[in-house]
């Protein structure tokens, strides 16, 4: 596993949920907290030792006066992702199905190449065509390289062009 996705964790504000499937797409332990007041919000991410990324200026600030460390984006975008990524210290993305979390609940997926351990669960079209499958082991969810893989690449090929473009100071740790 990439150095950076190892050593950071993050734990995401409910106001930015892709934000948060994006970085577990690309590997990163994320938690989504959505629904809680901000001073547990701050409580999570200090007992747990995880980065927290927001988009609320007040929560970044009471973050940054209790010593938790934090990145403050202004929006979901890709753009915002790249300045993330930049904050944790990171110069490239390599999307791997084999090395991403469950975009749904955060845990990493298993790779599964014996067709026979998803039939049932997936299309038979996309079982005859598929030979590896990613599986989250908590929610059950299947994933595959599909149709939706273009898209993850193009994310791919955007970030890294953000991320070689210079840091215009977006992004406050």
């Amino acid at each position: 596993m990439d150095h950076n996705r190892s050593k950071h964790r993050l734990i995401v504000d409910g106001m930015l949920g892709s934000l948060a499937r994006k970085l577990r797409l690309l590997g990163y332990d994320t938690l989504y907290v959505g629904g809680v007041d901000d001073r547990r919000l701050l409580e999570l991410a200090d007992s747990s030792g995880r980065i927290l990324i927001t988009g609320d200026v007040r929560l970044y600030e009471d973050a940054s006066r209790r010593g938790v460390k934090a990145l403050f984006v202004e929006s979901s975008d890709d753009l915002s992702l790249a300045y993330i990524l930049r904050g944790l210290g990171v110069k490239y993305v390599n999307i791997d199905p084999t090395t991403a979390r469950c975009p749904h609940c955060n845990t990493p997926v298993t790779v599964i190449k014996d067709k026979e351990l998803v039939r049932g669960r997936v299309p038979r079209k996309v079982l005859d065509s598929v030979d590896e499958f990613y599986v989250c082991l908590e929610c059950g969810r299947i994933y595959w390289v599909g149709r939706q893989w273009g898209n993850i690449k193009k994310l791919e090929r955007k970030l890294n062009a953000l991320l070689e473009e210079e840091d215009d100071g977006v992004v406050h740790a």
